[in-house]
């Protein structure tokens, strides 16, 4: 007489098996994704909260030649609650971006001017039909503050 587990319990302790192996493999994946999705998230509302203190106004702008930009002079003050030391400059034509970083030599902080018409900045380049100047300021960890412009102005030949 041969003793042997019956086709039901071999069936039974297979199924069994296999949940236990969905669940622990799923519970290791949710584990993980989870992890990055906080952490992830966790780093997005530090930077839009330290974005929230920083705002800066562009009061003037104009540029060397309206056709073909290559230098321009801008006011730019700072108007949040924290300090400023770095912006970042778009220069925006029809065809063409120029981009440029500006680094003061110091924190400026409120009611202050970051930066005056009287330091003309150099382009990497020449921007055609200049449409308009758009600057924005660096937190101290370096993450660029997007949504922290408060004007566009009306630019002119300088």
């Amino acid at each position: 007489m041969k003793r042997g587990i019956s086709a039901i319990v071999s069936i039974i302790l297979v199924v069994a098996l296999t949940i236990v192996l969905f669940l622990l493999v799923s519970n290791w994946i949710q584990k993980d994704v989870l992890k990055d999705s906080i952490e992830k998230t966790g780093e997005k509302i530090e930077k839009q909260l330290d974005c929230n203190d920083i705002s800066i106004e562009l009061v003037d702008a104009c540029v060397d030649n309206l056709k073909e930009a290559s230098k321009i002079k801008l006011n730019v003050d700072v108007v949040g609650d924290s300090a400023v030391m770095t912006i970042v400059i778009k220069v925006i034509g029809k065809e063409d971006v120029v981009t440029l970083e500006y680094n003061a030599e110091n924190a400026v902080s409120v009611p202050n001017r970051l930066l005056s018409s009287k330091e003309e900045l150099s382009l990497d380049g020449i921007v055609n039909d200049v449409e308009s100047i758009e600057v924005y300021p660096k937190t101290e960890k370096e993450d660029l503050c997007m949504n922290q412009m408060e004007s566009t102005i009306r630019i002119s030949s300088c």
